[in-house]
């Protein structure tokens, strides 16, 4: 299976269905396949993680409502991780993004976290979604892109 995610100022798709809000958690499940699930560490961290390893999708969820949605796009680096690197196609307006001379051309309201040359991470937010992107630091490929609805971390 396909996934298609798109992502906009103001609502983000997942193979066609558009969301305007932070989705249900029950929704955002039956996007993905089977899933591992990761019960918060500690009392400061309360979301819960949802791990899709064939899909290459994780997410976090607290009250019964999804809080963000990150795409793994290399290989896994984090226990949380999905074993499989997410493999569909991923858009943010209207840009595929593969590596991060697409991501660069972005326009966006706000970048609230500008470690891109140092860390190799960088946060925005288009208006009202947020974006996190994190890059190998030598190579500025793409590790990971994660989404959710504002305000910005």
């Amino acid at each position: 299976m396909v996934i298609k995610v798109e992502v906009f100022d103001d609502c983000y798709s997942i193979n066609g269905m558009e969301f305007t809000s932070a989705p249900l958690l029950e929704v955002a499940l039956k996007q993905f396949g089977n899933y591992r699930l990761t019960k918060p560490q500690s009392e400061a961290s309360k979301s819960d993680i949802y791990t899709f390893d064939d899909a290459g999708v994780w997410i976090y969820a607290k009250d019964n409502k999804v809080s963000q949605i990150s795409l793994l796009l290399s290989d896994s680096y984090l226990e949380i991780h999905p074993q499989k690197p997410y493999s569909g196609v991923v858009k943010i307006k209207g840009r595929s993004i593969s590596n991060s001379d697409d991501f660069s051309s972005i326009e966006c309201d706000e970048i609230y976290l500008d470690e891109w040359d140092d860390e190799g991470a960088i946060s925005m937010a288009l208006k009202r979604v947020c974006l996190n992107i994190t890059a190998d630091n030598e190579t500025k490929n793409i590790k990971d892109v994660s989404f959710w609805f504002g305000p910005p971390r």
